[in-house]
């Protein structure tokens, strides 16, 4: 598999966990928590929109710091359900598994 080829099946993958994200934001149940989140702490919101902000903030800083130090130990967990998804027949710690690993982190 070429270069350009993983890298679109990498966008592909990441679009469809981003659409399976938000759909688990919009349930029912979400929708009440979130809810509840718009009144004051003291009246038991939990300030969800802050708290999702500062999450997404975090995880965008490890990531980057995972491919300024090519550390691609986050991500193997993601990498394995890659390949098995994908049927790819790559090992850990291949060239094609490290670039398989910083596309996802990209």
């Amino acid at each position: 598999m070429t270069t350009t080829q993983l890298r679109a099946l990498v966008s592909r993958y990441v679009e469809e966990r981003l659409d399976e994200w938000e759909e688990a934001i919009y349930a029912p149940e979400h929708l009440k928590e979130r809810a509840l989140s718009t009144c004051p702490e003291e009246e038991g919101g939990s300030q969800w929109q802050d708290i999702h902000a500062a999450f997404s903030q975090a995880t965008i800083e490890d990531c980057e710091q995972a491919l300024r130090s090519n550390d691609l130990s986050m991500i193997s967990d993601i990498v394995q359900e890659f390949i098995t998804k994908h049927g790819l027949n790559t090992t850990k710690g291949s060239p094609h598994y490290q670039t398989l690993a910083r596309e996802l982190l990209k």
